[in-house]
């Protein structure tokens, strides 16, 4: 009897894992919609299984409506349009400049979403969440829900109220502000829709009264997943000593790439190695504007440089000119400068270490700095160093930069589905992640062999 349901018990384990599997691939696009899943046979070699846990496995994703017949097999469910128009609401971190924070690692995410929702006949709407880090040097908010959203293009903050011609809800947790707990909380009481949370930060739980079968949990380039497709590709390349560079390493997601690259190059007696070049104790993002900073580029100089050049021209022009001043100009310089400060150390280090040939860098922005000061250095790449970063950036096309692209695209039309169709969602309300792919361009290479 025991026996028995051991056996039954490790069947059902194994015909978790396979759904779990076989849900990943079909949300990655690895099975387009409408086209027959491959054969019995050919994907009872993919997962290495048998046909009975095969079986199972796609019968639950077809009761979840992920698959539906076709024929004698199954074919993955195209994402459902909205019959009538519907409204989807987006929500992320309002930001000093009265801006909202809706990026996932490319600057193009809003215009995703909104090219995403009209084909799917979504309406999509905008708002900021007011922090009290950054909205209240602006104007007082009340942090028990009301005026607390910033509307897109809008420079006021209102209040919100659940509509029936909203269908759903995603929260962008972008930087770990704390402050998202209002939100969630606002939306389990006002609003008993489906809500959608898209994490690029880590470390995040789905609050237990947000946990119901409407809501579910996407993660994005916070697996170790991304640094072993990296490590993957430059071993592939023949290169066997990396850097790992990151000034972000408080940060979850850049933990988990170095990790993720440490999996294939530190194995004893592999002759790999991968040496990492971070910052342990790095002050957050926005405390790079310190006095230090100021001193450095002499903002207060610049300023009264600005208030008596106004002076002097047409009231247009200082209007004009007055926003990027105030506010764009001393925190993008700043900010810069105190970052290139500190990777300037960092490439330094790396650059000390005569056996690696290939410099993996935290995101694309530091991949950029790398390019930059190599080349004021006189180093070649990539015939003496590759270098590799992550987002796949509009500057790093620009600059032929081999970087890891997130898929998100992909994402967006996963996460919209969801909502328009809860059924193909996980019940688990496990992290569902969506794998991105290494975009080759000129910055990467085959290692240069020693004489």
């Amino acid at each position: 009897m025991e026996i028995c349901r051991s056996f039954e018990k490790e069947v059902k384990n194994a015909s978790q894992d396979l759904v779990e599997r076989i849900r990943s691939d079909i949300l990655n696009g690895m099975f387009p919609p409408h086209q027959p899943l491959p054969s019995y046979k050919e994907m009872r070699f993919r997962y290495s299984t048998n046909f009975r846990t095969l079986k199972k496995a796609l019968a639950t994703l077809f009761s979840e409506g992920l698959l539906q017949r076709h024929k004698r097999t199954y074919e993955p469910v195209m994402a459902r349009q909205s019959k009538s128009s519907t409204h989807i609401r987006f929500l992320g971190p309002a930001t000093g400049e009265k801006k909202i924070a809706l990026s996932i690692c490319s600057e193009n995410t809003p215009h995703f979403i909104e090219k995403t929702c009209r084909q799917m006949n979504v309406i999509p709407e905008f708002y900021g969440y007011g922090t009290r880090e950054y909205a209240e040097p602006f104007e007082p908010l009340n942090i028990e829900g009301s005026n607390w959203f910033l509307p897109m293009g809008s420079k006021k903050f209102v209040s919100l109220a659940d509509s029936d011609s909203v269908s759903g809800y995603v929260v962008f947790r972008t930087a770990p502000t704390g402050d998202e707990d209002f939100v969630f909380r606002w939306l389990s009481h006002v609003a008993k829709k489906p809500v959608i949370i898209c994490d690029i930060v880590g470390d995040f739980r789905v609050p237990r009264y947000l946990t119901n079968s409407k809501n579910g949990l996407f993660s994005v380039a916070i697996s170790t997943n991304t640094g072993r497709q990296a490590a993957k590709y430059l071993h592939e390349l023949g290169h066997r000593h990396i850097a790992y560079i990151s000034p972000f390493h408080q940060a979850k997601w850049s933990v988990n790439r170095l990790r993720g690259v440490r999996s294939l190059f530190d194995i004893p007696g592999s002759g790999r190695s991968v040496r990492s070049f971070v910052l342990d104790n790095p002050p957050k993002i926005f405390d790079f504007y310190s006095e230090d900073a100021h001193k450095l580029c002499s903002v207060t100089s610049l300023n009264n440089a600005f208030e008596q050049w106004k002076e002097n021209v047409p009231a247009a022009f200082s209007r004009a000119a007055a926003p990027f001043f105030s506010f764009t100009l001393p925190f993008r310089l700043l900010s810069r400068a105190a970052l290139e400060q500190e990777m300037e150390k960092l490439f330094d280090r790396a650059l000390e270490q005569k056996e690696i040939t290939a410099w993996v860098c935290s995101n694309d922005i530091i991949a950029l700095m790398a390019l930059d000061y190599l080349e004021r250095k006189d180093i070649t790449v990539p015939q003496e160093i590759s270098v590799l970063g992550f987002d796949d950036s509009e500057q790093a096309y620009t600059r032929r930069l081999t970087s890891y692209n997130f898929n998100v695209d992909i994402l967006i039309y996963r996460i919209i589905n969801s909502i328009l169709n809860p059924r193909v969602f996980p019940k688990s309300h496990k992290a569902v992640e969506i794998d991105g792919m290494i975009m080759e361009r000129d910055t990467t290479g085959r290692r240069k062999e020693s004489s």
